[in-house]
């Protein structure tokens, strides 16, 4: 890893169903939530590269798979655009 200035920041994010059940509904928080009996926490620790705000263009994809429920366990998620994407492939 380089040595270029990170943005850091540890969040909490909960999830509850939406009305229809057919998708969820999202809050931050910074202080450990207190849950109503349908909302899930996932705990996120972020670190981005300052650089990334001089053009903030980046997403996420985040899925949680059913045996990751019972055992909180870190995920890893690295982000990479679609140039370094398409270097590799050549």
């Amino acid at each position: 890893m380089s040595d270029e200035e990170r943005l850091t920041l540890s969040c909490f994010m909960i999830l509850a169903p939406s009305q229809g059940h057919d998708d969820l509904s999202a809050r931050l928080t910074k202080r450990p939530p207190d849950l109503s009996s349908d909302e899930r926490a996932v705990k996120l620790n972020l670190s981005v590269p300052a650089s990334a705000f001089e053009r903030p263009s980046f997403e996420a994809n985040l899925t949680i798979e059913e045996g990751h429920l019972r055992e909180p366990e870190p995920i890893e998620i690295e982000v990479v655009s679609d140039d370094e994407d398409n270097e590799e492939r050549s």
